[in-house]
């Protein structure tokens, strides 16, 4: 079973370590406070301040660790339009076919109706 995470809120104390792995495209928001992030094959490290954001790369491994007290937001990443439109497609369709179930089909001669020559 897979579970996706609306947002995750973490509130960091001195000397605290998160570590997220398999966050492609989720965000990296610190709230407040400083954050230090360490990327797996990224060869210098990001500082985050308070109203800072940095998006995750595909892969690899992220620790976040505090400078000071600070609180960090991860979010996931917004579904993309593509995604949303196939969603739409998809229900529409189901309504249309829902509506047509429920249409009653009645043959002419049912009605009454003859063929005209």
């Amino acid at each position: 079973m897979e579970a996706r995470l609306a947002s995750f809120v973490q509130t960091f104390d001195v000397d605290r370590l998160l570590s997220v792995r398999d966050a492609e495209g989720w965000a990296v928001i610190c709230e407040a406070g400083r954050a230090w992030l360490t990327l797996e094959g990224h060869s210098q490290d990001k500082w985050l301040s308070a109203g800072e954001r940095f998006v995750l790369p595909e892969g690899g491994h992220a620790l976040i660790e505090a400078d000071g007290a600070a609180r960090i937001r991860l979010q996931p990443p917004a579904e993309s339009r593509a995604a949303r439109l196939v969603a739409i497609v998809h229900a529409r369709s189901r309504q249309l076919l829902r509506a047509a179930a429920n249409t009653a089909i009645v043959r002419p001669e049912a009605l009454g109706c003859t063929a005209r020559s």
